[in-house]
């Protein structure tokens, strides 16, 4: 009897094991499910930042009336636009980065030069939105805050840091 006892309580044993075990591994597809089918978009805009981008484009002869772009300015716009709709359509669980490469300064995680990541992975918010305005409109002193440079760097510095 003692070694019947012994075989069906090791029996027990082994089975509540492997149900945990299954429930684990159920709970890790149900998890992995929810994340595909979660429809979360994730936009980094990585945005020139070189001294060409920086001058504002001449105006064809048929385009005299309308004012010379900057490029630069135009992409930030795009930037600030793209998380402004976010933020009004309540769609604040997708992450929006911004990324300047050619900038003189630099601020990244992994130190390369001329690369500035302004604003990391993250939701929208009114304050990211503020600041890309500042910058699309000209209110900041782009050379004095980030600078730009026409240096060669590796493009995919860029995209390793993100």
């Amino acid at each position: 009897m003692t070694s019947s006892n012994t075989i069906s309580s090791s029996w027990a044993s082994f089975s509540d094991r492997d149900q945990d075990e299954f429930d684990a591994e159920e709970d890790i597809e149900e998890e992995a499910k929810k994340l595909m089918t979660s429809n979360r978009d994730a936009i980094i805009f990585v945005i020139d930042a070189s001294s060409s981008m920086l001058k504002a484009n001449q105006p064809d002869s048929g385009e005299a009336m309308r004012a010379a772009e900057i490029p630069f300015r135009s992409a930030v716009q795009c930037a600030s636009e793209v998380m402004t709709y976010k933020l009004i359509s309540d769609i604040t669980a997708d992450l929006i980065g911004v990324v300047f490469m050619g900038t003189q300064k630099s601020s990244n995680s992994l130190q390369k030069e001329h690369i500035y990541v302004l604003h990391n992975l993250d939701s929208p918010d009114i304050q990211k939105i503020k600041e890309l305005n500042n910058i699309a409109s000209g209110d900041v002193d782009f050379d004095n805050e980030y600078g730009s440079t026409d240096e060669e760097y590796p493009i995919g510095d860029v995209l390793w840091d993100l």
